[in-house]
């Protein structure tokens, strides 16, 4: 009877401390879960002013370039005021941006952007470069063809003439075909670029005199000519063979129809002197003939195809170029041992059966004021 009784009083006592207990232990896992939580809801605030700020940073950056790009198609150039924004913000967002261009010469302007969410930043440092129209061997936007024991290849005009050291160093070819592959035997020093998009400037033939009036058509068999400044016009054909058009000063020439050089014909361009060439027609140069092959300097010799889509350019059976093509219409086909030391940008483009192309490794520099300049990143850091 008295071990009942003291069962029975120890009971209530029992209790307490068991309910205790519990309170104690759900306080430890309430404040476990609500520091979990408090921890949890921090990092993900964190966490996304991180990539807000990063998000600013990137919109800086694309901001700043698209400010100097549009920057340098205004002409002359002006590099005494560069773009500049600070704490500008970012559009449905509380995170802003920041970014200053450095002057620098040689068109290498140092980059420094900076983007904020509240207390996180993000630094992207980084380099623009200024490139011309031509940074591949060939661009060709909608199909590239090379086949059949082709090379492509780069060279530097300014180290002297093609061969020895001053040859097979790599380049890039690239079209916007995302299926394209170099097929057969030939050799390709460098890169394949495929699914590779670019705004390309639209271009157009010059206006005003003289180029406003014809000046009739040139057709020459066995009997050399020679250009100066002075027969700079419109032309409504020029057809070449057996013969020699020299080229005496600054010449310009806009096309109207064709261009043909066959049968050891040749376009010759003294030293001083330049070519550039607007061309609504075709352009066939075969059997051996050859442009630009006596100060062979591609730069001094530009050729812009101006016509509709289907414009064709031809160089076939031994034919030689020295000098950059930019026909963005246009098909461009090298066959049977052409060569071409220069540049090429076009609609579609094969290079096949033992032909060369050969790019000038200096066309990657350019300056403000020439046509399709436009600055590119290089060199980006992150912080």
């Amino acid at each position: 009877m008295s071990i009942k009784k003291s069962l029975q009083s120890k009971k209530p006592g029992s209790a307490i401390a068991l309910a205790l207990l519990v309170v104690i232990i759900l306080v430890v896992m309430g404040t476990g879960l609500l520091s979990l939580g408090l921890h949890g809801r921090m990092l993900a605030s964190r966490t996304a002013a991180e990539i807000a700020a990063r998000c600013a940073a990137d919109a800086g950056l694309e901001k700043a370039l698209f400010e100097m790009n549009k920057k340098v198609k205004i002409k002359p150039w002006n590099g005494n005021t560069l773009p500049k924004a600070t704490d500008a913000s970012l559009v449905h967002s509380d995170a802003s941006f920041a970014y200053t261009i450095t002057d620098s010469p040689d068109y290498i302007y140092p980059v420094d952007v900076t983007g904020r969410a509240g207390r996180e930043t993000k630094n992207i440092s980084c380099t623009f470069v200024l490139v011309g129209l031509f940074r591949n061997a060939v661009y060709a936007q909608d199909s590239l063809v090379l086949e059949n024991a082709f090379l492509v290849d780069a060279y530097s005009s300014e180290q002297g003439p093609y061969g020895g050291v001053n040859a097979l160093q790599p380049t890039s070819v690239a079209t916007g075909d995302p299926n394209a592959v170099a097929m057969g035997n030939g050799v390709l020093y460098g890169e394949f670029l495929v699914d590779y998009g670019r705004e390309l400037p639209a271009m157009t033939p010059p206006t005003g005199s003289p180029f406003n009036v014809s000046m009739g058509s040139i057709d020459s068999n066995e009997v050399n000519i020679t250009f100066g400044p002075a027969d700079s016009g419109q032309y409504d054909e020029i057809k070449l063979s057996k013969c020699k058009l020299t080229i005496d000063g600054e010449v310009t020439l806009y096309v109207t129809g064709d261009f043909d050089g066959k049968q050891f014909s040749e376009v010759e361009i003294l030293p001083d002197s330049s070519l550039t060439l607007y061309i609504d027609g075709n352009m066939n140069f075969r059997n051996t003939s050859s442009v630009n092959a006596l100060i062979q300097d591609p730069k001094l010799c530009q050729i812009f195809g101006t016509g509709e889509e289907g414009q064709r350019f031809l160089f076939e059976q031994s034919a030689v170029l020295y000098g950059t093509i930019y026909a963005p219409d246009a098909d461009i086909t090298m066959s049977n041992s052409a060569e071409l030391y220069g540049a090429i940008i076009c609609n579609n483009a094969e290079v096949s059966n033992s032909a060369e192309l050969h790019f000038d490794a200096t066309l990657l520099r350019t300056s403000v004021n020439e046509i399709g300049a436009e600055f590119i990143v290089q060199n980006w850091q992150e912080e």
